[in-house]
């Protein structure tokens, strides 16, 4: 499934159009018809409000962390409230990380 191809489903379960779905979620509709597109990459801040102001279930929104992950190779550290959660996940994924560069490099 593409992030295009998920905001059409969800349009049509929500009975909004992209131009309410992107005035809920402050951007204008062409830079999210670009970012829907592929020709721009989805702003962190942009995930954040999606997540915040539509109504996604836990695994469309597992999916769409997912994906701004594999676009910007950033963590979306901004949706974590508290300091000490953010260190956990850097932790677990520099760990997971060096496991699997040693995997690599070693086969």
């Amino acid at each position: 499934m593409t992030l295009k191809e998920l905001i059409k489903l969800k349009q049509a379960d929500w009975g909004m159009s992209r131009c309410e779905i992107t005035a809920k979620i402050g951007v204008e509709y062409r830079y999210f018809s670009m970012i829907l597109g592929g020709a721009k990459k989805m702003p962190e801040r942009t995930l954040k409000n999606m997540l915040e102001r539509l109504d996604f279930s836990g695994c469309e929104e597992r999916w769409l962390i997912a994906y701004f992950i594999r676009q910007s190779r950033k963590l979306p550290l901004s949706l974590l409230g508290r300091l000490e959660n953010a260190e956990v996940i850097v932790d677990e994924a520099a760990g997971k990380i060096t496991e699997l560069y040693h995997a690599e490099r070693y086969s």
